[in-house]
């Protein structure tokens, strides 16, 4: 068993060795970087007049409290590349940080959390996020104090936390959402009285954003994205169920493959897998309608490299076959959720396995289909997919709420 207090003191000083050479080695050299250029043109416009003019109408599309955080930022050091990049790493430390604590606290393992931490760190798109100046890693940072905030039973610090993240991301309600019905449930099943204050504090945190939307007009700013992408309104892309589901496995895929026995030991749901992959030739894995009007005909780095790697003709078999593989893990999950509503208890994971299809319905909605929109979701599939029963749950850590619903209701195992 490593010593947890020698073990955070090393993973302090590796977090800050790690960030220190890619701050010295990309941070401060490489020029703007995609859509780094238009996020520091709005940081700018916010910093020259924090007005509610401004804040009505500035070009983004997406909740502005990333943009006032490097805003402010900049005027108390700079507003140059490097000097806003440092900001973003030092999001970042807070935010693996607040990772760790959590994982640490859920697994009661300080070896199998900083695994954890490393695969979460070493996410493709989390190194971009961590270097670059974009608006995700602070979502990532309220999503880690909302979990600790649950563990710990914390009312107030869940409201914040949730506020923040839904002032940072529009998306971020489906967690929002999964906690207030998982908060519903735990009050139904156990008439626990301190779920009554936890379901409270995540109605409160949907006001703020509640009252920009009113102040908006809708859900995002007055401006000629707006126009272009969301002028009729949200709508409906039962595809972009199906991309997030091939994603979900792409980026999952090494738990996956630890739980394998868990997701495809039942013969019956492999085969209602396979009469259920037929909905891939209906809904194929496609660019969104605003990415190509933008001249991206790509989903991300994984769809890039297909399009790299082999011939046009193999795309679809590709991502016709993730979504086969991937549909045995999700059918399994969502019998799990029936078998909790039908016997009135909940399992360690309710929580996480309710994120998940949260996700999924909400960013159907969406304008836009991007890879890297699973990263709030990859921390608490890590939950889900490793449930109780392996070497990764090696500990009694759970949610302080959810030992509270296990001494009342019981688990289905």
């Amino acid at each position: 068993m490593l010593n947890p207090k020698r073990s955070l003191i090393i993973l302090i000083i590796f977090l800050l060795g790690y960030l220190t050479v890619l701050y010295l080695t990309v941070a401060v050299k490489q020029p703007l970087w995609h859509d780094e250029g238009h996020f520091i043109e709005t940081i700018k416009y916010l910093a020259e007049d924090i007005s509610l003019e401004r804040l009505k109408n500035y070009n983004e599309m997406s909740t502005p409290l990333p943009f006032l955080s490097y805003a402010l930022w900049g005027k108390i050091s700079s507003f140059n590349l490097p000097a806003l990049r440092l900001f973003s790493f030092i999001i970042a430390f807070s935010t693996f940080l607040s990772f760790y604590f959590f994982f640490k606290q859920w697994y009661q393992d300080t070896k199998i959390t900083l695994w954890l931490l490393g695969f979460l760190i070493f996410q493709p798109y989390m190194i971009g996020i961590t270097i670059f100046v974009y608006t995700d890693m602070l979502t990532l940072f309220f999503l880690a104090m909302s979990l600790i905030s649950l563990h710990k039973d914390k009312p107030i610090l869940l409201s914040i936390a949730l506020a923040g993240g839904l002032l940072c991301r529009q998306y971020f309600i489906f967690w929002c959402l999964a906690i207030l019905v998982y908060l519903i449930w735990i009050r139904y099943t156990t008439k626990d009285p301190g779920s009554l204050k936890m379901i409270i504090s995540t109605l409160v945190a949907f006001l703020p954003v509640t009252l920009l939307f009113i102040f908006w007009g809708g859900l995002s700013p007055e401006n000629e994205l707006q126009k272009q992408y969301i002028s009729d309104g949200l709508s409906f892309h039962p595809g972009f169920i199906v991309f997030y589901i091939c994603t979900f496995m792409i980026y999952l895929s090494p738990l996956i493959i630890i739980r394998w026995k868990r997701f495809y030991r039942n013969w019956k749901i492999n085969i209602i897998a396979v009469i259920l992959s037929v909905c891939y030739f209906f809904y194929p894995v496609r660019a969104s309608q605003a990415a190509e009007l933008a001249g991206v005909f790509t989903t991300g780095y994984f769809h890039r490299f297909i399009r790299w790697a082999l011939p046009e003709s193999a795309e679809d078999i590709v991502f016709y076959l993730i979504f086969l593989i991937a549909l045995p893990v999700f059918i399994h999950l969502a019998i799990g959720l029936y078998q909790q509503w039908r016997l009135r208890c909940s399992e360690r994971t309710l929580l996480a396995d309710l994120a998940i299809f949260s996700f999924l319905i909400t960013m159907s909605f969406s304008y836009v289909n991007w890879e890297k929109y699973l990263l709030p979701l990859i921390p608490l599939a890590i939950l889900s997919i490793l449930g109780n029963k392996d070497r990764f749950n090696s500990g009694e850590g759970k949610l302080k709420i959810l030992n509270q619903s296990d001494r009342s209701g019981g688990g289905n195992g």
